[in-house]
């Protein structure tokens, strides 16, 4: 199994006698803002298990931007994950979740890769 820094990766599997590439996204939808109607979809490290309500950073064209989560997050294939792509308006590359919101006098970024 090959995997990037932050954990989104490829999944080798042998089906019969060949081996297969299979790459899987760990998606969720949020709203960046409570007022906002829309939701947007976003990537999570595949080891990340988010639920509805949780607070997160994420990466916008703007910069990092505080969210809700709207969904659970959920883990689906290639094919649908263009498959949702397609129907909800969303584009390659799917930005990221960063990391939990943590509030203190505001919300800081806590990033995934820092324990807990």
């Amino acid at each position: 199994m090959e995997n990037s820094p932050r954990g989104y990766g490829l999944v080798v599997k042998r089906i019969g006698g060949t081996m297969n590439e299979q790459q899987y996204y760990n998606l969720v939808f949020v709203k960046h803002d409570e007022n906002d109607k829309k939701n947007y979809l976003f990537q999570a490290p595949l080891a990340i298990r988010l639920k509805v309500g949780d607070k997160v950073f994420v990466e916008t064209i703007q910069g990092e931007c505080l969210g809700n989560c709207v969904s659970d997050s959920f883990i689906v294939g290639e094919h649908e994950t263009a498959c949702i792509m397609a129907g909800t308006g969303a584009y390659y590359p799917l930005k990221e979740v960063i990391g939990y919101a943590q509030e203190q006098k505001g919300y800081r970024c806590i990033d995934f890769s820092v324990p807990f």
